[in-house]
């Protein structure tokens, strides 16, 4: 467990040679589980895979790797974190302000009422549930903003 609604799982995946896999799930509320696509941390035969959590973000997987000799290896990973909202477009390598509380007001055709959450491709708002949950709609351009793994 990452924390009480997050977790990691890790396996070796048969339909690519055994390749070491990992997915991090979510709990929710009505205890439904969702899972994010799965990283492959170890691109040859992985057996004996285990993980461990070193706090809410990060974890570390033991396995042992076919693909050398059979050595017990370990690999540190760390599952990306949605800090905040930009208040203003951005320009590549300037700064922008980001929300990190309050509302947000960069929004259009929200729904009042429904919460919107981080579409994990394009980084857009959207009803549709996943991983990130960014806030309650106010207004149909405002977000209270309630960001959540």
């Amino acid at each position: 467990m990452l924390s009480d609604s997050s977790f990691v799982v890790v396996y070796s995946d048969m339909d690519s040679p055994y390749h070491g896999q990992c997915a991090r799930g979510r709990i929710f509320q009505d205890n439904t589980l969702d899972f994010e696509t799965e990283k492959t941390f170890n691109s040859a035969g992985t057996f004996f895979n285990s993980a461990v959590s070193l706090g809410p973000y990060t974890f570390a997987t033991a396995f042992d790797d076919y693909g050398d000799s059979d050595y017990g290896k370990v690999v540190l990973s760390s599952v990306p974190v949605l800090l905040g909202v930009a208040e203003d477009g951005g320009v590549a390598g300037k700064s922008i302000p980001v929300l990190l509380q309050g509302t947000s007001g960069r929004f259009a055709n929200l729904l009042p009422g429904q919460m919107y959450y981080i579409e994990p491709n394009s980084y857009q708002v959207t009803p549709n549930r996943t991983n990130d949950r960014v806030g309650l709609a106010i207004s149909a351009k405002e977000l209270l903003l309630d960001i959540r793994r």
